[in-house]
C-alpha cells in the first residue's frame, strides 16, 4: 500500500531541466557484502575512465569506511539500512541534484521513491522498469545478465569500457599485516558453511563431515593443511566446542572480524575456497582464488528464494560449481559425499601446491 501511494504522488519523469551536479550516485543503503563487491569494478572502471563524474553513495555504516577508504567515493552519506521518511529528508538534503542515481533494487519502495523525488536528479538508472522516473531502465534488457553486469547499458551510454570486469578488491597492507600475524604457515584453505538463511546453510553434523574430508584428501596428497572456517562472532563458541568434539581443534582456525579489509585479506592468505552462497563466493571469485561454491538446485520451489544461480553465480574461471540435491526442506548440504569429494579433489588439483 505504501508503495501504491509512493508511485501515484512521487513517481514523476524528469524533464532534465535545471542545473546538476555532475556526480552519480549509488544508493545502498540496503546493500549486502556480496553487492557490494560484485559492482566494484563498476566504480573502478568510473574512476578510470570518467574522472569528470563525482562518485557519491549513501550506505550504511559497516560499509562507510570500506567506500570511504577502498573505494575512495568522492561523497559519502550515512544511512540506516531502513531509514523512515525523516530520516530520508535528511539525507535527501545531502544529496541534491546528482545528473544520475543508480539504483538496483528490483522493487523500488516507498522511501526509495521519496528519496529519488526530493534530489531530484537528472537521470535514474534501475531495474524497476514500470517507473516513469526510472529513464535508464536496466530490468529487461538485463533480464538474463549476472547482477554485476546490470550497470552495463549505463556505463555504455556512459562511453566508459566494460572489457575489464574483474572485481576490484585491493590489497589493504595494514590489514595484511594483521592477518599475517595471526596466520598459519602450512596451506589454508577457507570454508564458509554459513549462508543468510537455514536453507543455505550447512549443519553441525556437515560442517564436521566436510572438514573431515578436506584434511582427508590433503592427508593422502601428503600435503599440510589447515581449514580456515570462515563465521560470526556469535557463532565462534559453538564452532570451538564442536570443533573439540571431534579432534578437530588443531586442524582449524577461526578469526572472526568486523573489519571488511581484513575480511579480505584473511581470504587473500587463503590457497582455496570452499563456500555455501553466500558473499564469500563473490570475494573469491575477485580475488582469483579456486573456489568450490555450493547452490541450492535453481528453480526448487516457487515458494522459497533458493534459485541464486543464475544472477549471483561465480564470475570465475577458477570456481567449480556444485548444486545440492533436491529434496523437501530445501538444504544446500543436501547431497552425496562422493559426489562431494570429488569435487573436492578438483578443488585440490586447481590450489597451488605450496
Amino acid at each position: 500500500m505504501r508503495r501504491a501511494v509512493a508511485v501515484m504522488l512521487l513517481d514523476r519523469a524528469s524533464d532534465g531541466s535545471g542545473e546538476f551536479e555532475n556526480a552519480i550516485l549509488f544508493v545502498r543503503w540496503d546493500a549486502k557484502l556480496g553487492d557490494t563487491v560484485v559492482l566494484s569494478w563498476v566504480w573502478r572502471e568510473l574512476k578510470k575512465y570518467r574522472p569528470d563524474l563525482k562518485l557519491w553513495v549513501v550506505t550504511g555504516s559497516d560499509y562507510y569506511k570500506l567506500f570511504e577508504q577502498t573505494f575512495e567515493f568522492d561523497k559519502l552519506v550515512l544511512s540506516t539500512k531502513r531509514p523512515g521518511f525523516w530520516s530520508v529528508f535528511k539525507v535527501a538534503k545531502k544529496l541534491k541534484r546528482p545528473r544520475y542515481v543508480v539504483h538496483l533494487s528490483q522493487v523500488l519502495k516507498a522511501r526509495d521513491l521519496l528519496l529519488l523525488h526530493l534530489i531530484q536528479p537528472q537521470h535514474i538508472a534501475g531495474l524497476d522498469d514500470d517507473l516513469k522516473c526510472v529513464d535508464i531502465k536496466l530490468r529487461g534488457i538485463t533480464e538474463k545478465s549476472h547482477f554485476s553486469e546490470k550497470p552495463i547499458p549505463l556505463l555504455e551510454m556512459l562511453s566508459v569500457p566494460i572489457d575489464n570486469r574483474r572485481y576490484w578488491l585491493p590489497e589493504n597492507k595494514s590489514a595484511h599485516k594483521r592477518v599475517m600475524s595471526y596466520w598459519r604457515d602450512n596451506l589454508v584453505i577457507a570454508f564458509c558453511p554459513f549462508g543468510a538463511s537455514k536453507h543455505r546453510s550447512f549443519s553441525n553434523l556437515k560442517i564436521v563431515s566436510t572438514i573431515s574430508r578436506i584434511m582427508a584428501i590433503a592427508a593422502r596428497k601428503g600435503l599440510s593443511v589447515s581449514v580456515f572456517l570462515i563465521a560470526t562472532a556469535d557463532r565462534e563458541k559453538g564452532l570451538i566446542d564442536l570443533l573439540a568434539a571431534n579432534g578437530l581443534s588443531s586442524d582449524v582456525f577461526l578469526k572472526p572480524t568486523l573489519e571488511l579489509t581484513e575480511f579480505f585479506e584473511q581470504v587473500r592468505a587463503c590457497k582455496g575456497v570452499v563456500s555455501v552462497d553466500t558473499s564469500v563466493v563473490h570475494i573469491a571469485t575477485g580475488l582469483g582464488k579456486p573456489l568450490l561454491a555450493i547452490y541450492n538446485p535453481p528453480d526448487l520451489s516457487p515458494l522459497i528464494k533458493t534459485n541464486n544461480y543464475d544472477s549471483w553465480h561465480p564470475n570465475s574461471d577458477q570456481a567449480i560449481t556444485f548444486l545440492a540435491d533436491a529434496v523437501a526442506g530445501t538444504r544446500i548440504d543436501a547431497f552425496d559425499d562422493a559426489r562431494f569429494d570429488a569435487a573436492l579433489e578438483k578443488l585440490f588439483l586447481k590450489m597451488p601446491a605450496n
